[in-house]
Formats: C-alpha cells, structure tokens, sequence
C-alpha cells in the first residue's frame, strides 16, 4: 500500500492539492501482479479524481535481472466549479456563454489508459510509460468553438532509471533521474541523489530543471514501512 499527500506553493489560496492511494500485490503462483489506484486533485475551481485497476506481467532475464511490463485502466472525472471563476467585473461573469450554458458546475468522466515497461536488478533499474493513451477531448460546451487540440488530453511519456552504489557496510549511494515529455511543452527532467543508511534512513536532494531544488528525507522500518518528505525550494 503506498499513500502520498502534495501540497503545492503552502500558503496561497486555491494551492494545488494532491491525494492518492494506490495497493499492488503479486499473484500467488503466477509471475504477475494486480493492483489499483484511486486520486484525487484540486487546483482552484478545477478538481480531478480518478480510479484505476492494474495489471503486471514479470519475468527474469537473467540472474537477478527481470522486466515487468504492465497496462492502467480506469475512469477519470473532471470537475469545474464555473461559479468561482471571476473575471473582475460581475457584468463579464453573467455574459460569459460558458457560464450561462453550464451553470455553476461542469463534469466530465472519461476512460483512461497508460502503459509501461520496466526492468530493473538489485542494482539498477530503468523504464518508459506513457499515459492518456486514448487522448480524450474535454469540452465545457457544445455551442462555442473549442480548438480541438486545445480540449484533447495529451499523451505523456516518462523515462526514468536510477543506479545504487555499495559504498561500505553501513552506507548506499544512489542517483536516480526522470524524464517527462510531453508536446508543446519543454522537456523536464529530475536528478536526485541520496545517500541511505543502513537501509533505514535516507536523506539527499533533487533538482527539476526549470523549476526547484527539493530536500528528501526519509525513513524505512524492517523494509515494511516506509515514510518519506520533499520539500521544493524553488528557483
């Protein structure tokens, strides 16, 4: 079971907030795994939720080298609160034709899908995933023209890998990096260095091109439990 709150820019009204939850397991005699995936997202009038199922196909290479490769599947609802959207001027909130055809809130749900592969060794891992495979358009309304590549949800693909160093009995460095593209948007990437103790504290530090260094923490209990912090310093 892995849990994970994100609270962006602390302080500022209608800050971008983030929940999820997600539980993943192998089969008992086969070499795959299930899981699932719930969400949910807030940033001002806009909220999106969405619930996810999972399956995973793992098999080895060779010696402690094994590939996963898995497909996402669920239903997203995308939420608009129109009735806080102001524009300055009340006269302009009760002419806009998006508000007057929709009223105070708008709702679209939609199927989703991602796929990825993964390989990974007790040293190294490595992958690729690409979600909104199917591109679904998201339109408030059916009477004012919408760009149609403006209203489609766009494909983005993640590359990430990472390598851990044995440096003595009780210290592990490891570096990972992610790469997220997406069209007409510049590429991004984070590196992130740690250093881990024992296998049970961490602590080291992450910097996202064009936008923030972050401070990591980190705790791991009988490799059972794991509780780990951010916190983005940006730049």
């Amino acid at each position: 079971v892995v849990t994970d709150y994100r609270y962006q820019w602390a302080g500022i009204t209608d800050a971008p907030k983030t929940y999820m939850v997600s539980m993943y397991g192998p089969h008992k005699s086969q070499p795959m795994g299930w899981g699932g995936y719930i969400f949910n997202d807030k940033a001002g009038p806009t909220v999106r939720t969405g619930i996810y199922g999972s399956y995973a196909y793992n098999m080895q290479i060779q010696g402690d080298l094994r590939v996963s490769a898995g497909i996402f599947l669920g239903l997203v609802q995308y939420k608009f609160d129109l009735s806080a959207i102001k524009f300055g001027n009340n006269a302009y909130d009760l002419q806009d034709p998006v508000l007057l055809e929709n009223g105070d809130l708008f709702k679209k749900v939609v199927p989703d899908a991602s796929f990825g592969v993964y390989v990974y060794s007790s040293q190294y891992y490595g992958g690729i995933s690409m979600n909104q495979l199917l591109s679904n358009k998201i339109t408030l309304t059916d009477t004012v023209t919408v760009d149609k590549a403006i209203s489609k949800l766009k494909n983005h693909i993640y590359l990430h890998g990472g390598y851990k160093l044995n440096i003595n009995r009780d210290f592990d460095f490891e570096v990972s990096g992610l790469l997220k593209v997406m069209t007409q948007v510049p590429p991004q990437l984070d590196i992130s260095p740690r250093v881990i103790w024992q296998k049970i504290v961490w602590g080291g530090l992450s910097f996202r091109t064009g936008d923030a260094f972050s401070i990591l923490l980190g705790y791991n209990y009988n490799n059972m439990i794991a509780i780990g912090f951010s916190y983005d310093l940006t730049v």
